[in-house]
Order: C-alpha cells, then structure tokens, then sequence
C-alpha cells in the first residue's frame, strides 16, 4: 500500500506570514496546525465524497478556532486582517485536505504520520525561529526579554517583507529535504491572500484608502506578471510556491524602502 507524506504547504504559508511576528505567537499557532493537520489527516482517511467535505470544514474550524482560542488566552488582540487570516487558513486546509489527501486516499493510500509528524515538526521549528528572529530585529527582544539595549535595530525589520522571505526559505528547504508536494503548488492563491491582507505600501499624494489599494494593485500586477513568465520556464513545480513568497517578498521590501 503506498502512503502519502504531503502536507497542507499553502496553510503552513499564511499562517508564518500573518503569525510570526513573535516567537510566543509563533510556537501557539504553529503547534495547533500540527494537531490539526494531523486530525484532517485522520478525518481524510475514515470519510468519502460528498461526507468529507462536510467533516473537514468542521475539522479546519476547530483547528482555526483553537488558534483564536490560544492567541486570545496568551493576550493577543486580534485584528480584523488576523481573522480574515483565520478564515483563509480553514479554506486552504480544506483546499488540501478534500482535493488531495482524498484523492490519494481513494487510490489506496494511507498516511504515514510518522513522516507528518517529522515534516511538520521541521516547519514548525523554522516558523518559531522566523517568530524569534522577527522579534529580535524588530524589538531587540525575544519570547518578550530584552537582550539588546540601544535604538540600532530598525522598527520596521520585523514587517511583512521579512515574513514572506523567512517563510520562504523555510519551505524551500522543507521542500528541498523531504521532496514533499503540495497538490497545487503554486503561491498565486497564498500570495493573492496576502496582498489582501497586508498593504504592501501606500501612494502619498491622493486619499490614504485609495493610495492603498493601488499600492496594492501595483504589487499584484509586478506579481502576477512574474508569474506569467515564470510558468513560461521549465521550473519545478513544487518550489513555486516557496519561491513566489521569496519574490513577493522581495517585492514588500524593495517598495517598503521608498
């Protein structure tokens, strides 16, 4: 019997770029996704179409759901865009979950959870180090102690731009060391989500809202054109997505310094 080793990327994707901007945050949000994709993995497995779409919506609310509920015990005051995050996450959980652990499910596989677990494992110590080294450059600070005095470290380090690349470089390697592919690879969907929920700049000179929203649309259309010539080229279709996050990132910051 083969078994599958894939693992909801696009998930693990936004979840580093909205959740790490600490290392506190990080290790809560982190270690909920590894129960609940572990619990989908579970679910996948026991039910078929149409039940199992039902069953993993349910299963992606509980697992977001304990995401706020930890979030919210540690402090946290979620904003707007966070739960948007929330809701996209539970989306792209059940993304992967239906259309492509069913999918192997129904050819005869079965999982390997050892292999999850490892996987999961290794995302999960790269997000809570982009937690802890986001905190750092940001603050100075790590898990919430101070380890530099001095006003050297730039407040904005810890933005957007240094999310996408960190996130980025984690799942390269995961990808890289494990050979393990997402259903569909490709960061246009993750990255889209993104550019919705972070504002990659705003144009001075017209109405705060409306210089926005083409900062925006700049940074999408540069996106989505790097995209078209990208899928032009024979490139490997399971780094699409850890590159793209690189890219766009590059993108965040090249505008961030204007």
């Amino acid at each position: 019997m083969n078994k599958t080793v894939k693992y909801p990327i696009e998930a693990f994707a936004l979840a580093m770029v909205l959740f790490s901007s600490g290392m506190k945050e990080a290790m809560l949000v982190g270690i909920v996704l590894i129960f609940g994709d572990v619990l989908l993995n579970v679910i996948a497995g026991q039910f078929q179409k149409p039940v199992l779409l039902s069953v993993e919506v349910l299963g992606a609310l509980v697992t977001v759901l304990a995401i706020y509920g930890a979030l919210k015990y540690n402090g946290a005051d979620l904003t707007t865009k966070e739960l948007f995050g929330l809701l996209f996450i539970a989306l792209f959980l059940v993304k992967h979950f239906v259309q492509d652990a069913a999918a192997d499910f129904a050819n005869g596989a079965s999982v390997d959870f050892s292999k999850v677990l490892t996987i999961d494992t290794c995302v999960y110590i790269g997000f809570v180090l982009l937690g802890m080294l986001r905190e750092y450059i940001s603050g100075g600070v790590v898990f919430s102690y101070p380890l530099v005095q001095g006003n050297f470290i730039k407040s904005g380090a810890g933005n957007a731009f240094t999310a996408l690349i960190g996130a980025g470089i984690v799942l390269l390697i995961i990808d890289k060391v494990f050979s393990s592919k997402s259903s569909f690879p490709s960061g246009m969907l993750v990255c889209l989500s993104v550019l919705l929920l972070e504002v990659p700049f705003t144009w001075q000179g017209i109405p705060e809202i409306s210089g926005k929203i083409l900062g925006v649309i700049i940074v999408a259309v540069l996106y989505v054109a790097y995209c078209y010539l990208n899928r032009k080229n024979d490139v490997h279709r399971a780094s699409e997505l850890p590159v793209e996050l690189l890219v766009l990132g590059l993108f965040y910051a090249a505008f961030g310094l204007m």
